[in-house]
C-alpha cells in the first residue's frame, strides 16, 4: 500500500525486535492541510509531489493544483486520486526521478512551515526514528 502516516520504532534496544507505533497524523503525505510552496497553494503534499513532475506552465499540472478535495471524500481518497492524475506520461520534468528526494523534501518543509500545529506533532516524536510509510 501506499500513503498513511509513518512508523515510529519505540523500542530501540535490539534491531531484530524493534516495536513500532503510528507516528503522528503530520507524517502522512495525504493529509490535506494547506500550504504554500513556489508561490502556490497546495491542499496536500501529495497533491504538490505530483504536479512537480511537471514543468509549470503544463497542463497536467495545472490539472492537479485545481483538484480540490470534495465533500465526501477522505484524505486517503483524495490522495489516491492527485496520485493518478500524476501518472501521466511523458513528465515534462526531465530530471524528476533524480530530484524527487530532494523535491519531496522541499514540499515537506513547506507544509511544516505554513502549519505550527504540525511542527508541534513533529516535534512530538522526540528523538524517536521515523521510518517512512511504503510508497
Amino acid at each position: 500500500s501506499m500513503g498513511g502516516p509513518c512508523l515510529l520504532v519505540v523500542d530501540k534496544e535490539d534491531e531484530n525486535t524493534a516495536q513500532t507505533i503510528k507516528a503522528p497524523d503530520c507524517t502522512d503525505n495525504f493529509q490535506v492541510r494547506p500550504f504554500e510552496f513556489e508561490g502556490v497553494t497546495w491542499q496536500s503534499v501529495e497533491q504538490c509531489f505530483q504536479a512537480m513532475k511537471y514543468v509549470d506552465g503544463d497542463e497536467r499540472r495545472e490539472v492537479i493544483r485545481k483538484c480540490k478535495k470534495n465533500a465526501v471524500e477522505t484524505d486517503w481518497d483524495y490522495g489516491i486520486r492527485v496520485w493518478e492524475l500524476g501518472q501521466c506520461k511523458p513528465r515534462t520534468q526531465h530530471d524528476f526521478h533524480e530530484r524527487k528526494v530532494e523535491i519531496m523534501y522541499k514540499i515537506n518543509v513547506a507544509k511544516y512551515a505554513s502549519n505550527s500545529d504540525l511542527q508541534k506533532q513533529l516535534l512530538s516524536t522526540g528523538d524517536s526514528t521515523i521510518i517512512g510509510a511504503p510508497s
